[in-house]
């Protein structure tokens, strides 16, 4: 799957959660397509890709009830992470850590060791760690 696939495809995805899409309306530049991933995925807002584009981590925004799903990109199956967010308005993925990172309105939470954890069949949903340590970087001052 080459990047211009995976952006289209995640931009199908966004589409496809905000309404009924018509996919043979839409005309692309040659080399590029459009499918629908996975159906189910209501209020897609944001979205995370492996660097190896297999996992495809998608938060939902929803002022009740958002949820995480992670997406097997080369089995197509749809993995429900974690539900009942409080509207959950980001997703970010850390390859050096395996940690996904899942912001909500009052918190970041994360769920470590992600990738590992859904190859080898976790059960789900997943408990959420909330992020206490955040990363401090000293910001130099500007003086005038």
């Amino acid at each position: 799957m080459n990047t211009r696939s995976v952006i289209f495809i995640l931009a199908c995805l966004v589409l496809y959660a905000c309404a009924e899409i018509h996919l043979d309306r839409l005309h692309l530049p040659p080399g590029f397509k459009i499918e629908v991933l996975v159906g189910n995925v209501t209020d897609a807002r944001q979205m995370a890709l492996t660097p190896d584009e297999t996992w495809l981590f998608v938060g939902t925004r929803k002022s009740k009830d958002s949820k995480t799903y992670a997406i097997n990109l080369k089995t197509r199956k749809l993995f429900t992470l974690a539900n009942g967010l409080q509207m959950s308005n980001g997703v970010a993925y850390d390859a050096n850590t395996d940690t996904l990172y899942v912001a909500e309105v009052k918190r970041i939470s994360k769920i470590p060791n992600i990738v590992q954890r859904l190859n080898q069949g976790v059960t789900l949903p997943l408990q959420l760690t909330p992020v206490r340590d955040y990363p401090v970087r000293k910001i130099p001052l500007l003086t005038v």
